[in-house]
């Protein structure tokens, strides 16, 4: 897990707990497009992120409890591809899909969208690499993640 980025070691919740040590995972996806014609496909992209952090209560070194979340979303796509060459293809995307919200005492679950305003695939046939700018939000956090996405993949 890569540690989570802040300039200052206390972060206050609204219920008057700090959270120290924290760790985030960042998004793990994999996905999955069939392709329509030579400029559109159709598949489903499954995104998991995992969030864990030690809380403590105002400014106290004790530790009062751990908390982890999982968030899991399952999201159909429809991508677009308006440049495509042999080795190169640029697209973009939306996903409609949901998510699901898992931590240590609660199961909850939200819509979710991800929109890919630029995508660059590079690779020839079966291998090939990915860059990708875009915004993944959800009924919870409407603030989003995943800005840029850089992946590997497999052509069947």
């Amino acid at each position: 897990m890569a540690e989570y980025f802040s300039d200052y070691p206390y972060v206050r919740n609204y219920d008057g707990i700090y959270y120290l040590d924290a760790y985030y995972s960042g998004h793990c996806f994999a996905g999955y497009q069939y392709r329509i014609n030579s400029w559109l496909s159709a598949g489903v992209d499954v995104d998991c992120q995992i969030t864990a952090w030690n809380e403590h209560p105002e400014m106290q070194v004790v530790r009062a409890g751990v908390s982890r979340e999982v968030d899991l979303y399952v999201l159909p796509s429809v991508r677009f591809t308006y440049f495509s060459r042999p080795w190169i293809n640029l697209y973009s995307g939306v996903s409609l899909g949901g998510v699901l919200f898992m931590d240590l005492n609660e199961l909850y679950g939200s819509f979710a969208v991800n929109v890919n305003l630029f995508g660059i695939s590079v690779g020839r046939e079966h291998l090939f690499a990915a860059f990708e700018i875009g915004y993944l939000a959800s009924g919870y956090t409407l603030w989003g993640s995943r800005y840029f996405s850089i992946a590997a993949g497999y052509r069947f």
